[in-house]
C-alpha cells in the first residue's frame, strides 16, 4: 500500500491542479491505518511518509479535502484504531506541518487540527479544546467534538479534568439541549475513571426524561460503574424499571461476581431468551388500550421519551431500529406484538451484539462492520462506535431484541394509550387525512391459477 501511495504522491510536483484527487488516496490510506498499527513478523514497520506526503498536497490549496483527511485521522485516533508506534511516528511527522493551522485561530483548518492534536495528547491543542468545551458561546457541535477528542486521552488525571468540566457545563440543567446532552453523556463512556458513575447518578434526577436512558446505558458499560448504579437502585434513587432486560443481562455477563450478586439480589434469575409470558401481556393490553381514547399528540411526546432513542418516526428520533413511519404498523395486532413482545421476531439486521473490551467496558448494539481490523456497532441514540479488533475480549450475539421488554412497567396506562393513539394512525396526527390502521392485516390475495 505504502509504495502505491508514494507513487501517487509524485504528480504534485508536476500538476498542482490534481491536488483534489489526492484526498481519495489519503482517505484510503487513513482507512487502512488500522491494519498497520502493529507490524506482523517479517513485515516492514509502519512508514508515515506516504500519508504525510499526500496531506501536504491538499493542506494549502484544498482546505475541504484537507479537512476530510484530518477528520479521518481524528476518528481513527479517538477510536484507538491508530495507536502505539504508528501514531507516534505519524504525530512526529505531522507536528511541523500542522503547527501553523493549529496555532492560528483564523486558519480555515484550525478547528480540525486542534481536534486531531487534542486526540493524540498535544498540550496546546488539549488546552484549546477544553476552552471550547467550557464556553457556552461556542457552537454545540464544536463543544461536543472537543469533548470526544478530550475523552480519548487515557491519562486518569486528564480524564478527571474532562469529567469535572462536563459536570459543570454539560450535565447541569439548561446547559445543552436534550439531544446534545445525551451525546455528551455517551462521550463519557470513553472514560475509564470510577468517578464517571457518581457524576451520572447525581445528575440522573435532573436529566430530561428522554436523556435518562442514555445515562443508564453508559452506567452499565463498566462493572465499577454498574455497582454504583446498583447501589442507587437499592437506595431507590433510580428505579429498577429504568433498566431493560438486555442491560441487566449485560451486567450479569460482565465477569464481576460482586456485580452479578447485586443484580441477582434485585432481579433474581434473569432470562437471556424471549419470555413466553409476553403473549399474556399482549392479551392483557389488547382491550385496555382500546377501552379509552388516547391523545395522539401527547403520544408523540411519549414516543420521544421512550422510543426515540432507537426509532425514528415522521423524521424525528434515532436511526438504530426500523423507521416506524412505514414499518411495523400494518395492523393493530402487529403493533401490539412488536411493542409488548419485541423478541418474538428479530430481523437479522437488528440482532444485537454485546462486546466486552480488554479494559472491561461492555457495549451493546447492532453490528455494522466486522473486519480483521475492527468491529463497528450502532449504539442507542444512533452513536457509531468503532472498536479495534485487538481490544475485544469477547463478543456474542443476543437472543433478545435491543428493544427492551416491559414497556408497560415504564409508562402509565394513559401514556400507553396516548402512544398507541399516535402509532395506530397511518399518518402524522396533524394530517387531516390520518386514519386508523386496521385491527388485523389484510389476508393475502389467493394465487391465480
Amino acid at each position: 500500500m505504502q509504495a502505491n501511495l508514494a507513487e501517487f504522491a509524485r504528480p504534485r510536483r508536476r500538476d498542482r491542479s490534481r491536488r483534489a484527487l489526492s484526498v481519495f488516496a489519503l482517505l484510503a490510506a487513513c482507512s487502512m491505518l488500522a491494519g498497520e498499527t502493529a507490524a506482523q513478523p517479517g513485515e516492514p514497520e509502519f512508514d508515515p511518509e506516504p500519508v504525510v506526503a499526500l496531506l501536504e498536497l491538499v493542506i494549502d490549496g484544498a482546505p475541504d479535502s484537507a479537512r476530510s483527511c484530518l477528520q479521518v485521522l481524528s476518528d481513527k485516533t479517538q477510536s484507538g484504531e491508530l495507536k502505539g508506534a504508528p501514531l507516534r511516528a505519524l504525530r512526529e511527522r505531522l507536528r511541523p506541518l500542522l503547527a501553523e493551522p493549529m496555532g492560528s485561530a483564523t486558519h480555515p483548518l484550525h478547528a480540525d487540527c486542534v481536534l486531531l492534536g487534542a486526540g493524540w495528547g498535544e498540550p496546546a491543542a488539549r488546552q484549546a479544546a477544553m476552552k471550547w468545551l467550557a464556553d457556552p458561546r461556542q457552537p454545540a457541535e464544536r463543544r461536543l467534538a472537543a469533548l470526544h477528542a478530550l475523552a480519548s486521552d487515557a491519562d486518569p488525571k486528564q480524564q478527571a479534568g474532562v469529567l469535572a468540566e462536563v459536570r459543570r457545563s454539560c450535565l447541569a440543567p439548561g446547559q445543552l439541549k436534550p439531544d446534545e446532552q445525551a451525546r455528551a453523556i455517551s462521550a463519557l463512556g470513553k472514560l475509564s475513571i470510577d468517578e464517571v458513575a457518581a457524576a451520572l447518578v447525581a445528575a440522573y434526577p435532573r436529566l430530561p426524561a428522554d436523556v435518562m436512558p442514555r445515562a443508564i446505558e453508559v452506567l452499565t458499560q463498566r462493572p465499577v460503574w454498574s455497582m454504583t448504579l446498583m447501589n442507587a437502585i437499592a437506595d431507590e434513587r433510580i428505579p429498577r424499571s429504568a433498566l431493560s432486560v438486555t442491560q441487566v443481562a449485560t451486567m450479569l455477563d460482565s465477569g464481576s461476581p460482586e456485580l452479578a450478586a447485586a443484580v441477582q439480589k434485585q432481579w433474581g434469575t434473569v432470562r437471556t431468551r424471549r419470555d413466553p409470558a409476553r403473549e399474556a401481556v399482549v392479551d392483557r393490553f389488547r382491550p385496555l388500550l382500546q377501552s379509552e381514547e388516547g391523545d395522539p399528540h401527547r403520544g408523540l411526546t411519549v414516543f420521544a421519551k421512550v422510543c426515540g432513542q432507537c426509532h425514528e418516526i415522521y423524521g424525528k428520533g434515532a436511526k438504530v431500529g426500523p423507521d416506524l413511519t412505514g414499518n411495523g404498523r400494518s395492523s393493530y395486532e402487529q403493533l401490539l406484538s412488536n411493542v409488548f413482545d419485541p423478541s418474538l421476531v428479530i430481523g437479522a439486521a437488528y440482532q444485537a451484539v454485546a462486546i466486552r473490551t480488554e479494559s472491561g467496558r461492555t457495549v451493546s448494539g447492532l453490528l455494522q462492520e466486522d473486519s480483521p481490523q475492527r468491529v463497528v456497532v450502532l449504539l442507542q441514540g444512533a452513536k457509531v462506535e468503532a472498536i479495534p479488533r485487538d481490544e475485544i475480549a469477547a463478543m456474542k450475539r443476543s437472543e433478545l431484541s435491543l428493544m427492551p421488554e416491559g414497556l408497560e412497567t415504564q409508562l402509565q396506562l394513559q401514556e400507553l394509550r396516548d402512544l398507541f393513539a399516535m402509532l395506530t394512525l397511518d399518518r402524522h396526527p396533524d394530517d387531516s387525512d390520518a386514519k386508523r390502521i386496521p385491527l388485523r392485516a389484510a389476508p393475502a390475495s389467493p394465487a391465480k391459477e
